[in-house]
């Protein structure tokens, strides 16, 4: 807060009028993309409090990304004879804060082979739960490839990629066949099944129409899954030699941008933070005073 003393008293009296300028740093956990958006929420719950002065986006020092944080200044309001910056911290908090999103995945087990509930392990009725880890959903273009001796195809899909916060099994397995039937052996070596079962996610404002679910393997696990993948718009394909460097581009130039506009359109909901258009409002994680 502004100290008055030694000041002439015109300043004084301009000083009183005006009030003085606090500095407060604010931290975001997403992106803000959305800068207009998220001075008008602050100022929304900073009324009759405090008044913004000035609010502008600032780089992160230790990675340059720019978003995450942003200086605010603010002064009393005309009103408030209780003011201070820590009031004004204490109200940013408790309207903007960010609330950690409770999303699962589950599947249940509806497999009722025996001989394929033994080997996997698993039981017919059975529930696997693991938490989405959805600060860390990635929303992006991703592609599939296949080759041919000189081609590559690429199937490019609009989709979001989530880590699972505990492990779901492998529900794959293969039939076991008689080694002396070296024919059918190889081409039921080939044949990868998978265990009956039911897949949902809970906790998303979202049409669970509006996309299909994959499941991904860890780096150097193939017993559970760690990532799950959300696919809600195919791209298309576009095929490139192999001789050439580089990747090729989704059909149409397509981006990350298209794909986050495409799910809020279809959704109606930011899916958190994750499709863009963030602001203020349930992204805000500290407010110290500078």
């Amino acid at each position: 807060m502004c100290r008055l003393r030694f000041f002439p008293v015109a300043i004084i009296f301009l000083l009183l009028i005006t009030g003085c300028n606090d500095s407060l740093e604010i931290q975001f956990n997403r992106r803000v993309d959305l800068e207009s958006q998220a001075r008008a929420e602050i100022e929304k719950a900073l009324k009759g409090i405090a008044v913004v002065s000035s609010f502008k986006m600032t780089k992160d020092s230790a990675s340059g990304e720019s978003g995450k944080t942003a200086t605010l200044k603010i002064h009393a309001d005309e009103n408030n004879q209780d003011y201070s910056p820590e009031q004004a911290r204490d109200i940013i908090l408790e309207n903007l804060s960010h609330q950690p999103s409770d999303i699962k995945f589950s599947i249940e087990i509806t497999e009722e082979q025996d001989q394929v509930l033994e080997t996997l392990s698993i039981e017919n009725g059975q529930k696997i739960v693991s938490e989405l880890d959805w600060e860390q959903a990635d929303l992006a273009v991703f592609y599939y490839s296949d080759s041919s001796d000189y081609t590559v195809n690429k199937d490019y899909v609009c989709a979001i990629k989530v880590p699972l916060k505990q492990g779901i099994p492998v529900l794959d397995y293969k039939y076991e066949v008689d080694a002396r039937l070296a024919g059918f052996k190889s081409l039921m070596d080939n044949m990868i099944m998978k265990a009956k079962h039911t897949e949902q996610i809970s906790g998303l404002p979202i049409d669970p129409e509006l996309y299909t679910i994959q499941l991904e393997t860890g780096y150097g696990s193939d017993k559970q899954y760690k990532n799950l993948i959300m696919i809600f718009e195919s791209l298309g394909r576009s095929s490139e030699s192999t001789f050439l460097p580089g990747s090729a581009t989704p059909p149409g130039g397509k981006d990350t941008e298209y794909c986050k506009r495409q799910l809020r359109e279809k959704s109606g909901s930011n899916l958190f933070g994750a499709a863009g258009n963030v602001a203020a409002q349930d992204n805000i994680i500290a407010v110290q005073k500078n």
